[in-house]
């Protein structure tokens, strides 16, 4: 028996709303594989008969789709361990309510190469409060996939 496969070409939009506005990304997948990629929820099985121009949609409540808030995860940090003089010479200059790479936090347990965001709360002259949450656990999200074009 052959397994079905429907490849494509594919918009995706993540969306959400914040305290004051809607924000849309979107996304474009080349040669998408409806049966061997992963979907979140429903979304496989959805568009595993979606045909070009239809969109399918699925929401996720918060903490459904990312990880959900997790207090421990908001760290109160030395700021002489945090080495702001080396963060400067980089060209990186903290702000309260920004968000950076946890890759700068490497000297607290966090991998050069960890690239996932985490914003700063609070900055004073012996510490930086940062929540290393995902910036979206407090968000219901929407997914919307729209088949652009058939492929096979």
């Amino acid at each position: 028996m052959e397994l079905a496969s429907k490849q494509g070409d594919f918009e995706f939009s993540l969306e959400w709303n914040s305290e004051s506005r809607k924000h849309i990304d979107r996304y474009h997948f080349s040669r998408l594989n409806t049966w061997r990629d992963f979907f979140p929820g429903d979304m496989g099985d959805n568009l595993k008969d979606i045909e070009p121009d239809n969109t399918i949609n699925e929401s996720f409540k918060p903490g459904q789709l990312v990880e959900p808030y997790n207090k421990n995860k908001v760290l109160k940090l030395s700021r002489q361990k945090l080495n702001f003089e080396q963060l400067h010479a980089r060209g990186i200059f903290l702000r309260r309510g920004r968000f950076y790479p946890r890759a700068i936090l490497n000297n607290f347990g966090f991998s050069a190469q960890d690239f996932q965001p985490f914003r700063v709360i609070d900055i004073n002259d012996d510490y930086v409060s940062v929540d290393t949450n995902h910036p979206l656990n407090h968000a219901e999200l929407t997914i919307h996939g729209t088949m652009l074009r058939k492929l096979s």
